[in-house]
């Protein structure tokens, strides 16, 4: 019998580490492997391993969480804020205050749809014995993509039906 060729994955090293600290703090592959010393191509060449995205993947969420936690902590104060800016003698401070609470209104009806919506999508690919799985999330990688538009974030997903998952 063959011994089986299965590459098994090393672990991050200090420098790769390194550069997923500073990707997460914001910092574009070029910028981190100037900091680091590197050649730019070692920085993209490290983003392509599976370890490598996964830690990425986990501190960009850890410092989102972190950021969500912060806007709900100040949320209410802020909305507090606008309600006392709205009822201003001001006429344009209380229609930006008034604009401003109504976008944001708007907003939370779109996301809460979107959610339901996603709910539903799922029950009915689990009733037709589909699953599914994402396989990843990705956020754009620089202010420059952070503009371009929607193709540049979000989530890959496969679907496969269940019977053929085992």
């Amino acid at each position: 019998m063959g011994k089986s060729k299965r590459k098994t994955e090393k672990p991050l090293t200090k420098m790769q580490l390194d550069a997923v600290v500073l990707l997460v703090q914001g910092l574009t592959a070029v910028d981190a492997a100037k900091k680091l010393a590197v050649g730019k191509s070692s920085v993209y060449r490290w983003a392509q391993l599976p370890a490598f995205k996964a830690r990425l993947e986990a501190g960009r969420r850890e410092i989102f969480a972190e950021a969500t936690g912060q806007l709900r902590a100040a949320s209410g104060k802020a909305v507090e804020r606008l309600i006392a800016i709205m009822k201003s003698d001001d006429l344009a401070d209380a229609r930006l205050a008034a604009t401003t609470i109504l976008e944001f209104g708007f907003r939370t009806l779109e996301q809460d749809e979107f959610e339901a919506r996603i709910r539903a999508l799922e029950m009915n690919l689990a009733g037709r014995g589909l699953i599914y799985e994402v396989t990843e999330a990705f956020l754009p990688e620089t202010e420059h993509e952070s503009n371009a538009g929607p193709e540049t974030g979000g989530l890959k997903v496969k679907i496969t039906d269940v019977d053929e998952s085992e």
